[in-house]
C-alpha cells in the first residue's frame, strides 16, 4: 500500500469533472458547496497520510476550490478517481485521515453514479 500525493490542480479538475456530472446523477442530493468542502477535507488528509506514510514534513498551504465552469467527464472516471482519492487519504498503517462526515459525501456520490449507471442499462 502506498500514498499518492495529489496536487492542487488534480483536485480542481475533480471537482469541475464531479459538478459537470452532479445534473445526470438523478438521486444524487449534494450540492457543489458540500462537495467542495469534502475535496478541500480529502486535500488536508492526503497531506497527513502522506505525512503519517513517508515520515516527512509535509507543506499543506491553503486551499480552495473555484467555482470554475463544470466539465464534461464521464461518470465512471469520476466514480473511479473519488475512490482513490478517498485511498490516498489513508496511511501504509491504516489510519484514515479523511473525516466521517467528508467520506460520507464522497461515498454518497460514488452510490449515486453507481445507482444511475445501473438505471442507465
Amino acid at each position: 500500500m502506498s500514498v499518492a500525493k495529489y496536487s492542487r490542480q488534480e483536485l480542481q479538475q475533480l471537482y469541475s469533472e464531479a459538478c459537470g456530472i452532479l445534473g445526470s446523477v438523478p438521486f444524487c442530493c449534494i450540492d457543489s458547496e458540500k462537495l467542495a468542502g469534502a475535496i478541500r477535507a480529502a486535500y488536508y488528509a492526503n497531506r497527513a497520510a502522506m505525512a503519517c506514510t513517508y515520515n516527512e514534513e509535509i507543506t499543506v498551504k491553503p486551499f480552495g476550490l473555484e467555482n470554475k465552469t463544470a466539465l464534461q467527464a464521464d461518470k465512471k472516471d469520476v466514480f473511479q478517481k473519488i475512490g482513490l482519492l478517498m485511498y490516498n487519504c489513508v496511511s501504509n498503517a491504516g489510519r484514515d485521515f479523511l473525516p466521517g462526515e467528508d467520506r460520507d459525501i464522497l461515498e454518497g456520490l460514488q452510490r449515486s453514479i453507481a445507482y444511475s449507471l445501473i438505471e442507465e442499462d
